[in-house]
């Protein structure tokens, strides 16, 4: 990201991200937000997907502007109706593309139906507070710059995961914030609505953390059992009369009782091997399994912890 930045720049970047993902439940994208929004379309595609409600009637062909122009109209007097208030915003403006009303919309609608969903900006703020104390955040801007407070979060909801966030070096913003950010993504499915040169930008966007943030708040928890790892050849692959081998990893804080069984092609229970690994990551127990197939066909593993499947 070129070093002369506004913070409209990264509040444009997230809130594009945001829209694309509620629009890919209806197989639509958005590329620019001053122009893509015009005849009213993903806009109304993107209220009926967060506010889970329909619009009703409107032009799902516009060609002429008057038509652009009533699905706007639609569009926002639904929001209107929903309790959202408005202020200066109209049809015309994004007819027009003004990005500073449209940024204003869209942050409206986020605050609505994300930020609030669990209380107001402050609410937001004091849940992060209560979660990581230690890091002493007082803003959604310049105490997230470098990385180390984001990795505190993530470990905080998953204890398993970012156990180092104490000993990052702070010099190091790019490579913090982007452990952080990748992690979240991959582990805990918070998706990537800032990048990690945005996060550490000495401009980053107050309301762009704020939409990114809200995601850890609003995840729903994950069972137990879709938190243990399952890895392996055993897993898709096998050889006839050859060792087919497969890992189960448990993060420390996920207590029960693992069980295993291998399901033969006539669906008949297999033998199977299940020792303790070495090689645990931090943060977890491992354990080293094996089955061997007596014929071909195809060979089923199910993998429960207290009953309920992992794999």
């Amino acid at each position: 990201m070129p070093n002369k930045v506004n913070w409209y720049d990264i509040q444009q970047n997230t809130f594009t991200r945001w829209v694309n993902d509620e629009l890919k439940y209806r197989g639509l994208f958005c590329k620019n937000l001053e122009t893509d929004l015009k005849d009213g379309l993903k806009l109304i595609n993107l209220i009926e997907v967060i506010s889970g409600k329909k619009i009703g009637k409107y032009n799902k062909h516009p060609v002429i502007i008057q038509q652009k122009m009533e699905n706007l109209n639609i569009a926002l007097n639904f929001l209107v109706k929903e309790g959202l208030k408005f202020v200066n915003v109209g049809a015309e403006d994004i007819v027009s593309g003004n990005l500073r009303i449209i940024l204003g919309l869209i942050w409206t609608i986020i605050l609505r139906y994300e930020i609030n969903r669990g209380g107001g900006d402050s609410d937001l703020l004091k849940w992060i507070q209560s979660k990581i104390p230690e890091y002493g955040i007082k803003n959604f801007t310049k105490d997230w710059n470098n990385g180390k407070a984001l990795n505190g979060l993530i470990n905080a909801l998953r204890p398993d995961l970012c156990q180092d966030h104490k000993e990052l070096d702070p010099k190091k913003k790019l490579a913090n914030c982007t452990k952080g950010i990748d992690t979240a993504e991959k582990e805990m499915g918070v998706d990537k609505l800032i990048l990690p040169e945005e996060m550490k930008h000495k401009k980053v966007d107050k309301h762009a953390m704020m939409t990114y943030l809200a995601q850890f708040r609003n995840l729903k928890p994950m069972k137990p059992a879709a938190r243990v790892r399952v890895y392996g050849k055993g897993l898709h692959q096998g050889v006839q009369d050859c060792k087919a081998p497969f890992y189960i990893e448990t993060p420390d804080d996920v207590k029960g009782k693992i069980e295993v069984k291998v399901l033969s092609p006539d669906g008949k229970e297999l033998k199977h091997d299940t020792k303790k690994a070495d090689d645990a990551p931090q943060g977890y127990g491992k354990m080293a399994c094996s089955y061997v197939p007596s014929k071909p066909g195809t060979y089923k593993v199910h993998i429960t912890l207290d009953g309920e499947f992992s794999q």
